[in-house]
């Protein structure tokens, strides 16, 4: 399996679309390497929005399947000291700084 997590593309590439060729690569040249390429979901299905991230993705599919973000943080401290110094609120939500992108 191999997972494709995060991408950005310049405004440029954005315009060309670049993201689309990146993935048809991708694809082309792991086909006969691996079974499954997980692209992962995109911001906030469970409101029945799609947004762009998951209309581009779920045009590659060929199904879907529930899939799961674990996230831990390895160094509290430095964490903590991250979420000080850039003034976000202490919450449950992980990655905290991401947190208005969601709701």
């Amino acid at each position: 399996t191999s997972y494709y997590h995060l991408s950005a593309l310049t405004e440029k590439g954005y315009d060309l679309q670049a993201g689309y060729a990146v993935v048809w690569s991708a694809i082309k040249v792991l086909s006969n390497k691996i079974r499954w390429i997980e692209l992962q979901g995109g911001k906030n299905l469970n409101n029945g929005v799609i947004d762009g991230l998951s209309e581009f993705k779920m045009g590659w599919a060929s199904f879907e399947k529930k899939s799961y973000f674990c996230g831990k943080v390895l160094d509290s401290h430095k964490y903590s000291n991250i979420m000080k110094i850039q003034n976000i609120p202490t919450t449950n939500w992980f990655p905290a700084y991401r947190i208005g992108e969601f709701t």
